[in-house]
């Protein structure tokens, strides 16, 4: 993880980890790119959706917000490194040194699942987004000398488990058919 990180980010900062510590060198390098893509002469937060906004009205670009899907339909020269910039800033946030510090201990991921954790029946985990690493790290999800990983699709468990559970006999059998969703939205009309 550690290495994959380095590969995506650069070095890992010196310093302790949290909101205040140094950008990794590739976030820092594409932010300054950002800066100097706007042209302004000031610097540009890429972390800020308001000095964004500010920067693209500057511009002549007037967008509602900074997400995604309204910068991708944006031509401006900043627009590409600002994507890219996110995206590695999310890694790095989410899944980053700080992650490795507090969910990975003797080289294993120790999240703690949580089973119907939210409302929709799904589960849920306390420690480190363990149901969402990013594609670009599952590379370092790796078995042990002798071990072998199994990877399945859970095909919608947690309704289903919570469906046995309650004792909920429509539900379960709405859970016996192929897409669970499917069946029950013919049930609900």
């Amino acid at each position: 993880h550690d290495q994959l990180l380095t590969d995506l980010l650069g070095p890992r900062p010196p310093g302790p980890a949290g909101p205040a510590a140094l950008r990794p060198a590739r976030l820092a390098d594409l932010a300054a790119r950002i800066t100097a893509a706007f042209g302004h002469g000031r610097p540009v937060n890429p972390d800020s959706p308001s000095q964004l906004v500010r920067a693209l009205a500057a511009d002549g670009v007037q967008v509602p917000s900074t997400r995604f899907s309204v910068l991708r339909e944006i031509d401006h020269p900043a627009i590409p490194l600002l994507l890219e910039y996110k995206e590695l800033a999310r890694v790095h946030a989410a899944h980053g040194w700080s992650w490795l510090d507090t969910w990975v201990s003797e080289g294993r991921f120790r999240p703690e699942y949580v089973v119907g954790g939210v409302v929709s029946g799904r589960w849920a985990t306390r420690g480190g987004g363990a149901l969402q690493i990013p594609r670009t790290l599952r590379r370092a999800v790796i078995a042990d000398p002798g071990w072998v990983l199994v990877v399945a699709d859970a095909a919608q468990l947690e309704p289903r488990v919570l469906a046995a559970l309650a004792g909920a006999e429509a539900f379960a059998e709405a859970a016996a058919a192929g897409d669970l969703y499917t069946a029950l939205a013919s049930a609900f009309g």
